[in-house]
């Protein structure tokens, strides 16, 4: 058992952290590394939408966290019960951040219509009930991407004034781009020449091809080893190269199967993010392990039972929601090709 409340809110912010990012696609790496290698390994199927992403992502994360905290609150952490929290200490703490500033609304503003735009950019289809996409209201509107409304949103923000008024400057300037995490950049671009690579060799047809006529292989329990699988992987390697080796091999791999890829894609793009028990696994849980509070041992003891939920959700989840959100009727035409 953990003991203490610094114990349980450090844990409480990494675990959070993780499983938070899952809910959008900009959330956490892996997630934007599926929605390109899907587009990538199928381009005549429809790019996977911000919009359909949430639609599965945000309700996972919800019940996730609060297992979490049911699991840590009630079962794993033992806290004082007579522990308050002073209602003043946070009056106090609210008075000290002050009022917004016109530069911090200005951010929260755009910030609010990103996240709507890239929403409803294109149709939403949950069973029968369709919210179409602002894009089809005119033909030009068509070739927006979610990248297209991000960079115009960011670009907003070296154009309008600062504080001080046009004298003091935009609100960003040049300085930031050598702040920009360009290593992060160049990963993901290697990730993705690597998929590119999967199909102009033709590897991914070999592997499509050794697959395939596979028999007695039950899709529910290829989802449960796929997931388990990148979930003790990702706790030694990064998420985003994890997600990157594996993603273009399991899409050839449900291929050959006779399973829809977004199935076996899904589930391991959603494992890599669940990572509880090493420090070494994602960022949150090696700063909070910098924190002091928190040894190894106690974050092993704790991510191990919190892994078995995460699995056990994301199979479900993965098998009972996917084919609701997004169309798994039929194969991928393109995949289809390519094992003729």
């Amino acid at each position: 058992r953990c003991r203490g409340i610094n114990l349980s809110l450090m844990l409480g912010i990494a675990y959070g952290a993780s499983i938070g990012g899952v809910a959008t696609l900009v959330g956490t790496p892996p997630n934007l590394v599926f929605a390109r290698v899907y587009s990538i390994a199928f381009p005549e199927e429809p790019a996977i939408s911000f919009g359909q992403w949430i639609l599965f992502g945000l309700p996972f994360s919800f019940v996730l966290l609060f297992g979490v905290w049911l699991l840590m609150t009630r079962v794993l952490c033992r806290v004082d019960k007579e522990l308050q929290l002073d209602s003043e200490t946070l009056r106090e703490e609210r008075e000290g951040l002050g009022r917004m500033s016109r530069e911090e609304k200005v951010v929260a503003v755009i910030f609010a219509a990103t996240a709507l735009l890239w929403v409803f950019r294109t149709d939403i289809t949950v069973g029968s009930m369709r919210i179409p996409g602002w894009t089809k209201l005119w033909e030009p509107f068509g070739a927006v991407h979610d990248g297209t409304i991000a960079i115009a949103m960011a670009l907003l923000l070296f154009l309008i004034p600062g504080r001080g008024g046009l004298r003091g400057g935009a609100i960003l300037d040049g300085s930031i781009f050598a702040k920009v995490p360009w290593g992060i950049v160049l990963l993901f671009g290697g990730g993705f020449a690597l998929a590119n690579g999967f199909g102009s060799s033709g590897l991914s047809e070999w592997v499509a091809h050794k697959f395939t006529g596979t028999e007695g292989v039950s899709p529910f329990w290829t989802i449960f080893l796929v997931s388990g699988g990148i979930n003790l992987l990702t706790e030694l390697t990064s998420n985003t190269a994890t997600t990157q080796m594996f993603l273009p091999l399991l899409a050839s791999m449900a291929v050959g199967l006779g399973i829809h890829p977004m199935l076996l894609m899904v589930s391991a793009t959603i494992s890599a993010s669940m990572a509880f028990m090493m420090p070494v696994a994602t960022p949150p849980n090696a700063i909070v392990f910098g924190s002091g509070y928190i040894r190894i041992v106690q974050m092993v003891r704790v991510g191990c039972w919190i892994n078995v939920l995460a699995l056990g959700l994301t199979v479900l989840y993965v098998w009972f929601l996917v084919p609701l959100i997004f169309d798994i009727s039929q194969m991928p035409v393109s995949a289809l090709e390519s094992i003729d």
